[in-house]
């Protein structure tokens, strides 16, 4: 039985242990993403502050969140015309 109890303790402490690697790789990814959230905030009002036109800067911020997240894959479909 202790063999048993043994290789329970050891398979639970590796579950432990990968959880606790896993919280704190998203905690890390999520500060990264802040930051580019607030960088991207800040290309935005800093363009527009320079006299950037909104049509520019708003673009320009784009760009710059779509280069930083470039790790993501994701696609929003805008909805057609005659869907809104």
């Amino acid at each position: 039985m202790s063999d048993n109890s043994d290789f329970e303790n050891l398979v639970e402490r590796l579950e432990q242990e990968y959880r606790r690697q896993q919280r704190q790789e998203l905690e890390e990814r999520a500060a990264l993403v802040l930051d580019v959230v607030s960088l991207t905030g800040t290309v935005y009002t800093m363009g527009v502050a320079s006299g950037v036109p909104h049509d520019l800067a708003l673009p320009m911020a784009e760009h710059y969140w779509l280069s930083e997240m470039r790790f993501l894959d994701v696609t929003v479909d805008e909805p057609a015309d005659d869907e809104e």
